[in-house]
């Protein structure tokens, strides 16, 4: 599946391989791969840390993934999501203008 920056996960150019088959036929299409000039697997994390650096997911999105890796319950694989989605990210947000929002007030009234 080729999927075009900047509408992508990590907001770049990358394509996803769907492979059936037993392991045989795995082995050989990542052989074929690493023969192909600048074609590589991606490291552990990749994604994650290309998809921060471009602005596709904050930190607390990133934590959130992570999370959701290591859940162990539903709950935690729950939580992990909303984080993902953007839940304390969306509330550190508003946080954020209204402290910028009440700064503006102090120094207008000093």
């Amino acid at each position: 599946l080729w999927f075009a920056g900047p509408r992508s996960e990590t907001g770049e150019d990358m394509a996803e391989l769907q492979v059936h088959g037993g392991r045989a036929v795995v082995q050989a299409v990542l052989e074929a791969i690493g023969k192909i000039e600048g074609c590589r697997l991606a490291e552990p994390g990749e994604f994650a840390r290309r998809a921060f650096e471009n602005g596709k997911l904050d930190l607390t999105g990133v934590e959130g993934l992570a999370d959701l890796i290591d859940a162990e319950t539903a709950a935690q694989r729950r939580q992990a999501l909303r984080q993902t989605e953007g839940a304390l990210g969306h509330l550190y947000a508003g946080w954020r203008q209204r402290l910028i929002a009440t700064t503006a007030l102090m120094e207008a009234a000093i």
